[in-house]
This record gives C-alpha cells, sequence and structure tokens, in this order.
C-alpha cells in the first residue's frame, strides 16, 4: 500500500514534519496484478536481461557525469571569444602594415 502524507504550515507552503502542522493522508492501493506476475522460472530468465539494462544504465549514467558543467563552457567561450578577438586584431594589423606605403 503506498501512503503520501502531506504536511502544510501556518503559510501553506509545504514543511518538514512539525507537531503544529495539518496533515492530509492520501492511500492508494499499489499491488502488481495477477496479469503481470512473474513464476519462478520466467524470473530467474529475466535475471540477465535486468542486469543487462542496469548495466546499461550505469554506463549511460557514467556518461552523463563526464558532461561539462555550464561554468566551465562559459569559460571556454569566453577565452575563445578573447582568442579570436586577438587573432582578428592580428591579421589586422598585419594587412594594414603591408597595404600601407612605405615612405
Amino acid at each position: 500500500m503506498l501512503l503520501i502524507v502531506l504536511m502544510s504550515g501556518a503559510k501553506g507552503g509545504a514543511t518538514a514534519a512539525r507537531s503544529d502542522a495539518a496533515l492530509t493522508v492520501f492511500a492508494q492501493n499499489s499491488f502488481m496484478s495477477d496479469e503481470y506476475r512473474l513464476t519462478f522460472r520466467q524470473s530467474d530468465h529475466a535475471r540477465p536481461d535486468f542486469a543487462a539494462i542496469e548495466s546499461n544504465l550505469q554506463f549511460i549514467v557514467a556518461q552523463l557525469a563526464r558532461l561539462p558543467d555550464r561554468a566551465y563552457v562559459s569559460r571556454l567561450m569566453v577565452l575563445v571569444t578573447v582568442e579570436l578577438s586577438a587573432l582578428i586584431v592580428a591579421v589586422a594589423l598585419l594587412l594594414w602594415s603591408t597595404i600601407r606605403p612605405i615612405r
């Protein structure tokens, strides 16, 4: 049986467990129907599939952990902008010095 307890404080927001908070309890029957029950043999055959799914999920979690965070990406973008600006200024100075007539 799934039991959900909602506690609301004096200001109407959800709060931690307080002795003076009002309790509202919602109950719902949650059980597996007979239609989806597995025999021991079926569950034993499904066990390697569940292990494969779990290993794939662990691989995906590891890949997501390697993604760069927002601060790293913003620092990288600032660095790229500064480098590109310096390169454009260097090329402009080089072209200006070659086009300008020498006296």
